[in-house]
């Protein structure tokens, strides 16, 4: 593959792979906006990225009553402009997991994560103008042949047909920012799906038709699960902690609350939510904590050599575990539930038998474990254990 021709990149991101490229920002840096601005939105490519003319640029839909049926993007922009803000997340802490065991993938950090204004045409109305047939159980699949791509011959994804429906929600974005889209972003023409994993988010979509799911054996990765991050940690006074984070709730609906725990999870403390917009968006919060120390036993030290983590131990979502001797725990609340399913004393409580398994092997019994299979915690690792003085 030819990348000489790429655009320049934002100075501002870790690069985890050059070719493709692949970089993200720090999640410190982050949650000092509620906006993310360009320079720290990450960039997950599978191939080279190429600039395009934008008068020459079109996309074909096919499916409906009028058979293809082609757009210009100054077509696209002569249509009533949607607004909408939302968060934009890849697949996160691989590099964490390698530090476990080989991992495939990227290595990704805790910085895949954007919270963008996208401006674009409302993928419902052109479905509608091209007379497509509302079946059930049908996908809109996306494909992108304008660059190649390192895993097969051209980039798509899919996502159902009820969501492509859904009023106000998926745009066809020409826009990020109130900017023109770049390149490095998809531009001049991307897929945004708010609530769903970016890898539904094609970039240069070029044509979109309706078909048939073609894996049915087991449902596809569409919507984000609940998910928390704590992005920094600092210590202001000897046992005092000013904590900052952000949570995505994906398609569940608005995060309602958040709480920390320095103690196991013994006591909870409300966290301040300081940035929500709209139902789509990230939330940003921020806490104070104190952490008591008992006489005669050990105190926390700041270690800022670490950073905050999830453990995808099996490589699957919705199957998570946090591992902790020292840390602060994040519990996400939606719609005034807890998702938590508290702390297990002992890995072998664990009921997913993988799961378990590598519990077990890295934790060793014994060890306390946060069994978050059914939830999202965080473990924040940015503290170790020394003997007090």
């Amino acid at each position: 593959m030819d990348y000489s021709a790429e655009p320049i990149h934002s100075a501002l991101l870790n690069v985890q792979q050059s070719q493709p490229f692949n970089a993200e920002p720090p999640a410190s840096a982050l949650v000092e906006f509620s906006i993310t601005p360009e320079d720290l939105v990450y960039c997950r490519n599978h191939g080279p990225v190429r600039e395009f003319d934008d008068s020459a640029y079109s996309i074909v839909i096919k499916g409906g009553d009028k058979g293809k049926v082609q757009f210009s993007l100054t077509e696209l922009k002569a249509f009533p402009k949607t607004r909408i803000v939302a968060a934009l997340q890849a697949s996160i802490r691989r590099k964490e997991m390698g530090a476990i065991r080989p991992v495939h993938g990227v290595p990704w950090a805790d910085g895949v994560i954007a919270n963008c204004r996208w401006g674009g045409v409302l993928l419902s109305e052109l479905l509608k103008l091209v007379g497509l047939n509302m079946q059930e159980n049908l996908h809109i699949c996306f494909e992108s042949h304008s660059t190649l791509c390192q895993d097969d011959t051209f980039y798509g994804a899919s996502i159902p047909l009820a969501k492509a429906m859904e009023n106000g929600s998926v745009i066809l974005a020409y826009e990020m920012n109130d900017e023109p889209l770049s390149a490095d972003h998809g531009g001049p023409l991307r897929v945004v799906v708010p609530g769903y994993l970016g890898a539904r988010w094609v970039k240069w979509v070029q044509s979109k038709e309706t078909a048939k799911p073609l894996w049915d054996q087991y449902p596809s990765m569409t919507a984000l699960p609940l998910n928390s991050v704590v992005a920094t940690v600092n210590c202001e006074e000897d046992d005092e902690l000013f904590v900052k984070g952000y949570a995505i709730a994906g398609a569940t609906g608005k995060v309602q609350a958040i709480e920390i725990s320095v103690d196991y999870g013994k006591t909870w403390h409300n966290a301040r939510i300081i940035y929500q917009e709209g139902r789509w968006s990230w939330t940003l919060w921020e806490a104070e904590v104190t952490c008591k120390v008992e006489e005669g036993k050990s105190k926390f030290n700041f270690d800022n050599t670490l950073s905050p983590s999830i453990y995808h131990l099996s490589l699957m979502l919705g199957k998570l575990v946090h591992y902790t001797v020292d840390a602060v725990l994040l519990s996400t609340v939606v719609a005034g539930i807890r998702r938590s399913s508290g702390l297990s004393p002992d890995a072998s409580v664990i009921p997913d038998p993988t799961v378990r398994s590598v519990a077990e092997k890295f934790l060793g019994v014994g060890e306390t474990v946060f069994d978050v299979i059914q939830a999202t915690a965080v473990n924040s690792s940015y503290f170790k254990k020394s003997s007090s003085s």
